[in-house]
């Protein structure tokens, strides 16, 4: 295995200001990294601000922006494209 992809990460908002999202995203993490992926990619809509500010904290890297992401309320939306390596030691042993 090598990458794994966070397709779904959404707190109700009932359930916000907790810490929530980044526990989630932290044991997402942990599981990817056990079942040995090296990376994680994930992409999130531009109008999602608390996301991206915590992808962002968390170490992820945008590298990319899809300017015709998703249609919401009727108008277009952009999407932004992210990864993470959690397993540096395996970008050492290719090289």
């Amino acid at each position: 295995k090598f990458t794994s992809q966070l397709t779904t990460h959404f707190v109700a908002p009932w359930a916000r200001g907790h810490g929530l999202a980044r526990m989630l995203l932290e044991k997402a993490e942990d599981i990817a990294h056990k079942n040995d992926c090296s990376v994680i990619n994930l992409d999130v809509r531009e109008t999602q601000d608390a996301a991206i500010a915590l992808y962002e904290q968390c170490g992820y890297t945008r590298f990319g922006t899809h300017p015709f992401y998703a249609k919401v309320d009727n108008k277009i939306v952009r999407g932004h494209h992210y990864y993470k390596v959690i397993d540096e030691k395996f970008f050492e042993q290719e090289v």
